[in-house]
């Protein structure tokens, strides 16, 4: 990533893009990516289905991306920079000290994470997720998914649902969402008439993405 152009070719049309992994174990292309803005204006955004912008990084002011100044001002081993050119435009960054290691990734998850390898601890550091809460995710949890950032298990489902993909779920990639244990009893000639379909009250929660 280093040194790699994240942008768009303006004599092909081509966007350079960042997409996450379906799963964990499966790398095919997933929902999740980090490209320039569809619109060409001078900002990173990260999208949900290459269409649906969660994030949003703020148009280049010649030093920053200006809705994300923390990222530049407290990690000082980047330099980061904007190229605007005639054949491109795309932001890109070097770091200051070359025998340091890092990489970033776009998650299954929906998140973008940028680590750094710590060599005397043997370790990956996690220097920063974008956006911070998986919540902030579009669609985080999929089609009938509950999120909840202080669950031991971020994703759930609602009540009468269980995960679509149990195997994507047990690998903490959620987007597949949930699908219904039963099918709606107003379909049911069958059905008596003590029971059916009705509403269930969730407290605390919000629908739909801030």
């Amino acid at each position: 990533m280093p040194g790699a152009p994240l942008g768009v070719n303006k004599q092909t049309g081509e966007f350079q893009t960042i997409t996450s992994w379906r799963s964990s174990d499966d790398p095919s292309p997933g929902l999740f990516s980090v490209s320039l803005a569809p619109d060409k204006s001078s900002q990173i955004v990260l999208l949900y289905n290459g269409s649906q912008i969660y994030v949003k990084t703020g148009v280049w002011n010649g030093q920053f991306f200006s809705l994300l100044p923390e990222i530049f001002m407290e990690k000082n081993f980047y330099n980061f920079s904007f190229v605007d050119n005639e054949h491109q435009k795309y932001a890109t960054y070097i770091l200051l000290d070359p025998s340091q290691i890092t990489y970033t990734l776009m998650d299954p998850s929906g998140q973008v994470k940028q680590l750094s390898w710590i060599s005397d601890k043997q370790q990956w550091l996690l220097n920063y997720n974008q956006p911070p809460a998986l919540c902030d995710v579009y669609s985080a949890c999929g089609p009938f998914g509950l999120c909840d950032q202080k669950s031991s298990r971020s994703c759930n489902c609602y009540p009468g649902f269980e995960p679509a993909s149990k195997k994507d779920w047990d690998l903490g990639t959620w987007s597949s969402g949930c699908s219904r244990k039963n099918s709606f009893q107003c379909n049911n000639k069958n059905r008596s008439s003590s029971t059916g379909d009705g509403f269930f009250e969730m407290k605390m929660t919000y629908l739909g993405f801030v």
